[in-house]
């Protein structure tokens, strides 16, 4: 099973999950890699705003403790 946590803009995660799937060698829908999004947005701090000194905690540590 493949993770994937959202935190780093609403859209990030369907490009990876795109991708996976496109790569992926499978003939039918079970054949798939099994994959498990969580998106909370609401738990990560903005990106921008760390980045630009106007918040102090990085956004990562959010996106570890959803982990």
């Amino acid at each position: 099973m493949i993770g994937i946590v959202g935190g780093v803009g609403p859209l990030a995660w369907l490009d990876i999950a795109t991708k996976v799937i496109e790569e992926a060698i499978a003939t039918t829908d079970q054949e798939h890699l099994p994959l498990l999004l969580s998106t909370q947005l609401h738990r990560v701090a903005d990106r921008t705003a760390y980045l630009l000194g106007k918040f102090a905690e990085n956004p990562g540590f959010a996106i570890a403790r959803i982990i």
